[in-house]
């Protein structure tokens, strides 16, 4: 019989290793990286854990051309959801809070 303990530190495991932590609410989606706008924090593209992988965690090959092209001209934002919750602080410095907060009544952290 596992223990509380034991059944705790396999559920830890599981969602280390698993990465997809977002879910959009709408669609269900699950996700790991995405690209939400700086004026209304709508996510506008979001990707798996594993696409990412697969490509290197390079952006620029997995994220389309018209996501790349916000992202340059720092009109979308990248984020990501881990065990912490909504990150945001990357190459075009850091998503402000407000934003954040948004992206965040779009998804459950799962």
């Amino acid at each position: 019989m596992l223990s509380i303990k034991n059944i705790i530190f396999e559920e830890i495991q599981n969602f280390r290793e698993n990465k997809n932590h977002g879910k959009l609410k709408a669609g269900g989606k699950r996700f790991w990286i995405g690209i939400a706008s700086v004026y209304d924090g709508e996510i506008e593209e979001v990707h798996t854990y594993e696409e990412a992988k697969r490509n290197d965690f390079h952006h620029s090959f997995y994220f389309s051309p018209n996501a790349l092209e916000k992202i340059d001209n720092e009109e979308s934002m990248v984020f990501w959801v881990d065990e912490f919750g909504v990150e945001g602080e990357w190459t075009h410095g850091k998503i402000p809070q407000n934003i954040v907060d948004l992206i965040g009544q779009q998804i459950d952290i799962i």
